[in-house]
């Protein structure tokens, strides 16, 4: 199968700057998938490239893919609004179940929901007031 998992990250030890990504594996299953995307962020954090700055990774979604029908489908749809207002975030529409399966947390969020408390992974430790 082929798996695309949605990403958002925070860089900066302050977690004031936010980012997103989408990574793309072919795998057996949603665990092997997620093996390998943690595999691959780790390598792109080792670079100079990009997720210099990230300390935490969340995973938003993973969309299991098993068929693409002939007029596409819409992957991932996040819209963020103006005043704190919060966003939306939703993935795989126009497509059934046998299609695309979502895994993951893409939800509806206001603007007072945080990221889900444990991260994905930790590319570094978040420098704290004591340290």
């Amino acid at each position: 199968m082929i798996y695309l998992g949605h990403f958002s990250f925070f860089s900066a030890d302050d977690g004031s700057g936010r980012g997103y990504l989408t990574c793309v594996a072919e795998a057996q299953s949603i665990g092997a998938a997620l093996e390998k995307f943690k595999r691959l962020l780790r390598r792109l954090a080792g670079t100079d490239r990009i997720l210099t700055e990230a300390v935490e990774v969340y995973l938003d979604a993973s969309i299991e893919i098993r068929s693409i029908p002939r007029k596409g489908f819409l992957v991932r749809y996040c819209e963020e609004f103006s005043n704190s207002q919060g966003m939306i975030s939703i993935c795989a529409i126009g497509v059934s179940e046998r299609e695309a399966v979502v895994y993951g947390t893409a939800q509806c969020l206001s603007a007072e929901q945080e990221q889900p408390s444990e991260p994905f992974l930790v590319l570094k430790r978040r420098m704290g007031p004591l340290d």
